[in-house]
């Protein structure tokens, strides 16, 4: 399964909270410990974007199936 393509599929603020957590990694630690953003907010947004990621790159499987 191809994740890259999945992303241009999920919003804006999806896509830029998964960015953050798996590419840029610690940058979620120095937002909450900063004090920008409680850590309870960006694991909460990190979930809702895995499970839109997830829907995106099984709704993208399911086409290529069909192929």
């Amino acid at each position: 399964m191809q994740v890259h393509p999945g992303l241009n599929g999920v919003r804006d603020l999806d896509r830029k909270t998964l960015v953050a957590f798996y590419f840029d990694g610690p940058i979620l630690n120095r937002m909450s410990r900063s004090g920008e953003v409680p850590i309870g907010m960006i694991t909460r947004q990190w979930h809702v974007a895995r499970k839109q990621l997830t829907k995106e790159c099984q709704m993208r499987q399911t086409v290529w199936d069909h192929y």
